[in-house]
């Protein structure tokens, strides 16, 4: 009978060891249609991607390009106002000066392109305005509040006007 008994126990245990192997991989195949469930429910966004700047930076860390919106304060000085952004993209030289600038002047309503001199103060600068567009053209050494060499200003109806200045506030030469 001892026999029968261990021949009756290792038949049991046989079919606990199958039952227990079946009930691992229905587990695990219930636990992979879970994880798989998850992940295809997570879809990539149809939109447009919505950010509040982007720097791009070089190998080295240095920022050499940016695309940002910059608000002015408010007139009693309790932050930007926010109804007021100017948004710019501007590049940038190696050592992290500015060198370009495309941007649209919410005050003045007029999109500007400028353009630096490496390593100087040499201005370019391509405006639109309502009124008519212009073209300003600083030489290097005059500093940030240096008058404009040249003006070349195209106004409302083909007027237009070419100013040249010598460096100083005063207009040297002026047409028409």
């Amino acid at each position: 009978m001892d026999e029968q008994i261990l021949v009756t126990l290792t038949q049991r245990l046989e079919a606990l060891e199958l039952q227990n192997r079946h009930l691992k991989r229905a587990g695990a195949v219930v636990v992979a249609v879970a994880a798989a469930l998850v992940l295809m429910g997570q879809t990539r966004p149809t939109g447009p991607l919505r950010i509040t700047g982007l720097d791009l930076v070089d190998a080295t860390g240095t920022t050499r390009a940016t695309l940002t919106v910059s608000y002015p304060n408010n007139a009693d000085h309790s932050g930007p106002d926010l109804s007021r952004g100017t948004p710019s993209f501007t590049l940038y030289n190696r050592d992290g000066s500015a060198n370009a600038q495309i941007r649209a002047d919410t005050d003045t309503e007029s999109p500007s392109l400028s353009m630096w001199g490496y390593g100087s103060d040499a201005t370019v600068s391509l405006s639109a305005f309502s009124t008519g567009a212009s073209l300003l053209l600083t030489g290097a050494g005059g500093g940030a509040n240096a008058s404009p060499g040249a003006i070349v200003f195209a106004g409302q109806g083909g007027a237009g006007k070419v100013m040249l200045s010598d460096g100083s506030p005063l207009i040297v030469w002026q047409a028409p």
